[in-house]
């Protein structure tokens, strides 16, 4: 009884799974006729992906809704700006850039860590001590610069998330003008293809001067190793570069012909005809039948 009512509900499957496909490729999910005389009668029917139109000849032309593609990539792109933005935010106050640790006995072991702003060390007994970088001029290069592109990188984020909300398909701000609107979108994709990139070049950069430092056997100082807020601004410059690749792509997925109206018209009743229609059947008068 139980492998008869495996094979019944293994059949059922198959059969919902085929009655399924053929259901998203059927062209008439709704469906609209339009009556008039033997010329001017004309069908139309949709599905999720085109909207087709059939004369009285059999004749059918069909269009693709291109512009319903856009829509989940627009989604999909703000998603990754957003979740790169917020983690581009997490990573600048994060403490843990550059970590180093002191080997010593109970007592004297410690950890060392720094960021963009401060140098912390906490010792075996788990107090924690941090101390602000007293002046900005006496930073390294590279950490000066570190900060300038976290924070353009944050601003950035800002004007590309504002652009693609108001540049989205399925938002209302800014009007019906889908035309503005794709052009904003992309806007709003250049803004985060510039987050991912100062990101990008802040936390590289900086990663590659500990390395330097690190594998450098003349340098003097502590040798630090790659920190946590560095692998957090990696993720963050992906997410944000990805999300505005992502914008790009869907401004390229919509033209102006996808925001125009459907081109086929159906004549309405008693449109005059410029053609003269002439008569297919047979002719039972003769000439003698005309005075």
């Amino acid at each position: 009884m139980k492998e008869s009512l495996q094979i019944v509900a293994l059949f059922a499957g198959f059969l919902s799974c085929v009655t399924a496909f053929i259901s998203l490729h059927n062209r008439s999910w709704k469906e609209s006729t339009d009556y008039g005389n033997v010329i001017i009668t004309s069908n139309i029917f949709e599905n999720l992906w085109m909207s087709c139109a059939e004369d009285s000849t059999g004749i059918y032309d069909c269009w693709y809704f291109q512009s319903l593609l856009a829509l989940p990539v627009e989604v999909m792109a703000f998603f990754l700006g957003f979740s790169g933005w917020v983690m581009s935010g997490i990573s600048i106050p994060n403490k843990f850039w550059r970590v180093a640790e002191m080997e010593g006995n109970v007592i004297t072991a410690h950890t060392v860590y720094e960021n963009l702003w401060m140098s912390c060390m906490v010792d075996s007994t788990g107090v924690h001590n941090c101390q602000e970088f007293p002046s900005m001029l006496g930073l390294s290069g590279y950490v000066q610069a570190s900060r300038a592109l976290m924070i353009a990188s944050i601003v950035m984020g800002t004007f590309g998330l504002i652009a693609t909300l108001v540049g989205m398909q399925c938002s209302k701000i800014g009007g019906e003008n889908y035309i503005l609107k794709g052009r904003i979108a992309a806007l709003g994709g250049v803004f985060f293809i510039l987050q991912g990139l100062c990101t990008m070049i802040a936390v590289s950069w900086y990663a590659f001067n500990i390395t330097q430092e690190f594998f450098d056997p003349l340098y003097p100082g502590t040798k630090f190793e790659i920190g946590e807020g560095l692998y957090i601004g990696w993720c963050s410059a992906t997410l944000a570069l990805c999300g505005g690749s992502c914008l790009l792509c869907s401004c390229g997925m919509t033209s102006k012909e996808d925001k125009r109206p459907y081109s086929y018209r159906v004549p309405t009743r008693g449109t005059p005809y410029s053609t003269s229609v002439t008569s297919q059947s047979p002719n039972h008068y003769g000439r003698n039948a005309y005075v």
